[in-house]
């Protein structure tokens, strides 16, 4: 990701909520070869390029994930009783789960402050010096 340009980051940009969500998914999904796991929120948060746990919690949350000591926690066991809310929405619902995502997700720029600035907070005067937005638009015309 640090070796792209800013505008194939920006061109990433309209994207990045879908990649994320399928990213997310093949981690669950490789993962789920066992009945019980555990993956750690920092993990995750690394994976997905967030460098923000909380901007995490609320994209994990908003996918009905469960996160109980800095951990996601599943039990996707076919043989055994269990609560429904141990099980993995994502893994058994993929697209009601996703639908449900996009309706209750709300972005926020600390979503992408990583990806276009390589920043894990969002400064306003650090961020938009980085780059010459004007020479941007300009080259872009």
């Amino acid at each position: 990701m640090e070796k792209i340009s800013l505008i194939e980051r920006f061109s990433l940009f309209f994207n990045i909520k879908n990649i994320r969500l399928d990213y997310l998914y093949s981690i669950l999904k490789s993962a789920n070869n066992r009945n019980k796991y555990s993956i750690n929120i920092k993990l995750i948060d690394e994976c997905l390029y967030f460098h923000n746990i909380e901007r995490t919690r609320h994209f994990l949350n908003c996918l009905q994930i469960q996160i109980k000591n800095e951990k996601m926690s599943f039990n996707m066991s076919n043989r055994e009783a269990i609560e429904s809310s141990d099980r993995c929405f994502l893994l058994d619902n993929k697209n009601e789960c996703i639908q449900n995502f996009f309706k209750t997700y709300k972005e926020s720029i600390e979503d992408y402050t990583y990806i276009i600035y390589q920043e894990k907070k969002f400064d306003h005067q650090k961020c938009f010096s980085k780059f010459d937005i004007s020479n941007i638009i300009c080259f872009g015309l």
